[in-house]
């Protein structure tokens, strides 16, 4: 016989409730899981940040964002030019140092002429404290800068056998103070925390599978007249509830955050827009790594295998944390394609004032697409079928 449609989702709703109703009660659990996440993100942001753009044997030029006159600075940037530096136009420095540019210098117009005046000069570089590349950017010119002058004191020195005054004066502007940082901070910060947030679902789920398995409890659940695949949607449901509750401090505390930032910014309704964004990515985010827990809880037969599963998606999260949501690589919008990491970066450029929204839908629909594939894999893996008997028609 085939069972009525009622009796199945019935049996399937009940099924997710009770999951969820037995999770809740293991508050000490819940605890671990809230702050985990926290700590293992201040792990990954300081292993990033303390090798960010380390290139000790780097023989590429240093990247720097100019603002402003470029053609009355044409003699100065041709100088500074020989001391390792590549100049590309921008139409704001700042922002353009905080998206990955080395440095960013603001050029104050008839520069060339100014320096051959002996005025006195004030250039403002915008700087990443935290980047190695930029730090060495900003001594690059620097010496470029003594270069010049150098140059001007040899021919103080021959006109008029003086000296000369120092007439050019370096503001350095640490980027992640200034409005453009905190942005690109936020927008860094945001998905990185997301991230672990939801690798935390792998180890808990499957940990929670594994134990029903072996107290007998799931060989009952698989005599109810629900499908498998059913079945398995049903625990991820419970678990994907359960982990949103285990993390709504941390989730909350990010959708403030998000909130207030962007309202500075651009106000309230891209603030809303932005939290949308950020709820959305969390719950994306997360059902691939339940449906993973799952796969894992279903396939292994010990406590040990369950532990060498979880360390590896932990691994690849803290990975994708590390280099597509803190890291300064490119990242493509055809990105967006590939499950978890094209979210990460999508929601990352959203954040940032710079996604497109086609391409956030699109990275959400193929996490979507795996955590429903990893889930019907899991459906089938449920080996006490050898064990159990079970008519559906």
């Amino acid at each position: 016989m085939r069972w009525p449609a009622t009796v199945d989702g019935g049996a399937t709703a009940a099924v997710a409730r009770l999951e969820l109703l037995d999770g809740l009660r293991g508050r000490r659990q819940l605890v671990v899981r809230a702050i985990t996440p926290l700590v293992l993100f201040g792990v990954v942001l300081g292993a990033s940040l303390a090798t960010r753009g380390a290139d000790p044997v780097r023989t590429t030029p240093y990247r720097v964002a100019v603002e402003g006159d470029t053609a009355g600075a044409a003699e100065t940037l041709r100088v500074l030019a020989g001391f390792n530096l590549v100049f590309e136009p921008t139409g704001d420095a700042p922002l353009a140092a905080a998206r990955g540019a080395d440095l960013g210098v603001r050029l104050p117009d008839r520069l060339d002429d100014r320096i051959a005046r002996h005025e006195t000069i004030t250039l403002a570089v915008f700087r990443t404290v935290t980047s190695a590349p930029s730090r060495s950017a900003t001594a690059w010119m620097e010496v470029g800068f003594d270069e010049i002058y150098r140059r001007q004191i040899d021919a103080l020195s021959a006109g008029r056998g003086g000296a000369a005054l120092d007439i050019i004066t370096i503001d350095r502007i640490n980027v992640q103070r200034l409005e453009q940082g905190t942005r690109e901070l936020s927008a860094q910060i945001v998905p990185a925390l997301l991230t672990l947030q939801a690798v935390m679902l792998v180890g808990s789920t499957a940990t929670r599978i594994l134990g029903r398995r072996n107290r007998g409890l799931l060989m009952a659940q698989l005599l109810l007249p629900v499908p498998r695949y059913r079945l398995a949607a049903a625990k991820a449901r419970a678990e994907l509830g359960l982990g949103m509750i285990a993390g709504s401090p941390v989730l909350l505390a990010t959708f403030v955050y998000v909130g207030i930032v962007t309202s500075q910014r651009a106000g309230p309704i891209a603030a809303t827009t932005a939290v949308g964004a950020t709820a959305v990515a969390a719950v994306a985010l997360a059902l691939p790594m339940v449906a993973l827990g799952l796969f894992i809880g279903t396939a292994a037969r010990s406590q040990e295998q369950v532990t060498l599963g979880t360390a590896v998606a932990l691994v690849v999260a803290a990975s994708v944390a590390a280099t597509t949501a803190l890291g300064d690589f490119p990242r493509p919008s055809s990105l967006a394609v590939v499950p978890l990491v094209g979210t990460v970066s999508t929601l990352r450029d959203i954040l940032n004032a710079s996604g497109n929204p086609v391409w956030f839908a699109v990275s959400l629909v193929s996490s979507g697409l795996l955590a429903w594939g990893v889930t019907r894999r899991a459906g089938r893996r449920f080996d006490t079928d050898r064990v159990v008997l079970r008519i559906d028609g």
